[in-house]
C-alpha cells in the first residue's frame, strides 16, 4: 500500500505502520513514525538488533536532514522512504524534492574541533555499511543507506 502525504488523517502516534513506501510532509513530527516503518522493515528482514539500532540512527538523521536543509523546516515537502532487501543487505531509501544537497561541496568535519552541527552525513556514513548520495535528478536529493544482513 501507498502512503500519500494527505493519507494521514492521524496523529503520527497512531497512523498505521507498513512496510509500503512512505510519502511525508517535510516536518519532524513524523520522524517516529518513520522509526517504526524502519524497525518494521528490519525486522523483516531478519537484520540484527545492533545493525537495525545503527540503521534506525542513520535513517533518523538523513529524514531529519531533508526537513531541515532540502525544506529549511518548511512543512509543505515532500519526503519518500522506501526499501529494498536482497539476500545480503538492507537499503532504506530516502528521497526529496527540496534543495538539493551539496555533495561536491562536502567534506568531513574535523573531530579534533567542536562543531555546533555539520555531523550527519559523517555519522549516515559511519553506521552504514554503504551511504550514496545522488542528486543527479533535481531538484532534490535521493539517500541510499545500506546494512549487511547477518553482520552488525
Amino acid at each position: 500500500m501507498r502512503r500519500l502525504v494527505n493519507d494521514f488523517t492521524r496523529s503520527p502516534e497512531t497512523a498505521p505502520v507498513d512496510t509500503g513506501p512512505l510519502l511525508l510532509t517535510s516536518e519532524l513530527k513524523w520522524l517516529a513514525e518513520v522509526r517504526k516503518w524502519v524497525q518494521k522493515v528490519g525486522r523483516q528482514s531478519g537484520l540484527s538488533q545492533e545493525a537495525l539500532s545503527d540503521l534506525l540512527m542513520a535513517v533518523g538523521e538523513a529524514f531529519t536532514n531533508c526537513v531541515k536543509h532540502a525544506y529549511g523546516m518548511e512543512p509543505d515537502g515532500r519526503i519518500q522512504l522506501s526499501s529494498s532487501v536482497t539476500d545480503h543487505h538492507i537499503g532504506i531509501h530516502i528521497r526529496d524534492w527540496g534543495t538539493s544537497f551539496p555533495v561536491f561541496d562536502y567534506t568531513e568535519p574535523d573531530l579534533s574541533e567542536a562543531h555546533e552541527g555539520g555531523y550527519g552525513i559523517f555519522l549516515m556514513k559511519q553506521l552504514t555499511d554503504r551511504l550514496e548520495i545522488d542528486v543527479s535528478d533535481p531538484p532534490g536529493t535521493s539517500f541510499s543507506l545500506y546494512k549487511t544482513l547477518g553482520g552488525n
